[in-house]
């Protein structure tokens, strides 16, 4: 049985706090957003820290475990109507994170409280700014616009269009109220700081840009590149595109399923693997038929992180062709920590990411968000050898020397002291 406070037991005195409270925790559940929460949490716990992390998941009634270090308190996971989930998750969280805190000890440091994501805004709501409690946005993107992007398949009706208007207004008040009411903020590009000025005006806090990381002993440099290749039977003369991502029309796959339709015309060899799962699944089978696309192409549906490295490393080179809120891109710093040279849209984080690798490298690995012709244009040298991709060694080395874990890990720390300790 879960009972509020057990963890207090052995904790060390004055030693930070973190409590995350998120919609996710890796693996429990998929996503960036959730990947990012449980490398920091497990990293903080490394370096000395007290952490826990706060998050529905399919149980009955509360229940908690430690993992990793990290202590772990589910809320029941809601199955019903949004607005129904909406309020009775927040009321959970309020209630596991009121009790966790009144079971504290008075010789504990006071927690630096992370909202992870603004659903959860309303649960910390009863935590004001100017209280001692200190809280922070970890903020991973525009609620409001990932909402409209997900409806955009679900039809084009005046009435649907109406209704998704309404509900991301409600959403993007929820987000600015949580945004207003911290007294830190941390985003993980600079293109998402300006997505967030832009939706948001300025903040009484000013935003930290902190990015995210790679774990460099998972995503690594495999010198068995051949032999995996040959393993996934691909030949020496094969060239393999990949893209691990969610199957969602804001990841931008149709446009990339046109652009290699287009390539294979030129070079038979060329094939297109996607990893990932989602709604788009059909549509994009579909899609391939219609292309002739069927023999070059293959959707892999999801594939355990314990495997993503190996695809990586089999990869001539990875694609990302986001149309969208890309708030980082865990997955681009994972395959260029593998050496596969990754080819990016102008949309979001990528750019950041990959024009100083273009620079060191004199190559294009950026293309026009959205267009086919534009992603056509710059993978055709490639594809046709008439250009060489940025060395494997060279994108790995570009990754661990900028992209490790540590930076972000830093970066919470320098907040729990900046607003707890008020140091």
């Amino acid at each position: 049985d879960f009972r509020f406070g057990a963890f207090n037991s052995g904790a060390a005195s004055k030693e930070m706090r973190f409590i995350f409270v998120t919609l996710g925790y890796h693996p429990d559940l998929i996503g960036g957003a959730y990947r990012y929460t449980t490398e920091v949490a497990e990293r903080l716990v490394q370096r000395g820290a007290r952490v826990q992390a706060l998050y529905p998941a399919d149980v009955s009634d509360f229940a908690s475990e430690t993992r990793n270090g990290v202590e772990l308190v589910r809320i029941p996971d809601e199955n019903g109507w949004f607005i129904s989930n909406f309020i009775n998750e927040n009321r959970s969280m309020k209630a596991a994170l009121r009790r966790l805190l009144n079971g504290d000890t008075t010789d504990q440091e006071p927690p630096l409280i992370c909202l992870c994501h603004a659903f959860f805004g309303p649960a910390l709501s009863w935590i004001k700014r100017e209280s001692d409690l200190a809280r922070a946005y970890i903020y991973h993107g525009p609620w409001s616009e990932e909402f409209l992007y997900a409806r955009r398949s679900n039809g084009n009706s005046a009435l649907k269009k109406l209704m998704n208007s309404v509900i991301a207004s409600g959403l993007k008040r929820v987000e600015h109220k949580a945004l207003k009411s911290s007294r830190a903020i941390a985003l993980m590009s600079q293109s998402m700081k300006s997505r967030m000025l832009r939706l948001h005006g300025s903040s009484q806090v000013d935003p930290e840009v902190i990015f995210g990381g790679v774990n460099e002993t998972q995503f690594c440099w495999r010198e068995d590149r051949a032999k995996i290749r040959s393993h996934y039977g691909l030949e020496s003369s094969d060239f393999l595109m990949l893209a691990v991502r969610r199957l969602d029309p804001r990841m931008g796959l149709d446009c990339l399923l046109r652009a290699v339709a287009r390539l294979k015309i030129q070079n038979s060899n060329v094939k297109l693997w996607i990893a990932g799962k989602g709604e788009q699944k059909e549509a994009l089978e579909k899609m391939a038929r219609e292309l002739d696309l069927e023999e070059s192409f293959r959707l892999l549906g999801f594939v355990p992180e314990e495997e993503l490295p190996r695809l990586y490393t089999a990869a001539d080179c990875v694609i990302m062709p986001s149309l969208d809120l890309e708030g980082f891109g865990l997955a681009t710093v994972e395959a260029l920590a593998c050496g596969a040279p990754v080819i990016g849209s102008d949309s979001g984080a990528t750019p950041e990411l990959l024009r100083p690798l273009e620079g060191m490298t004199s190559t294009s690995l950026l293309f026009e968000s959205g267009s086919d012709k534009s992603l056509y244009k710059t993978l055709v040298p490639y594809t046709s050898g008439k250009q060489s991709l940025p060395d494997r060694k060279i994108c790995h080395r570009y990754v661990v020397e900028r992209y490790t874990w540590r930076g972000p890990v830093e970066a919470h720390e320098r907040i729990y002291e900046r607003v707890v300790r008020r140091s």
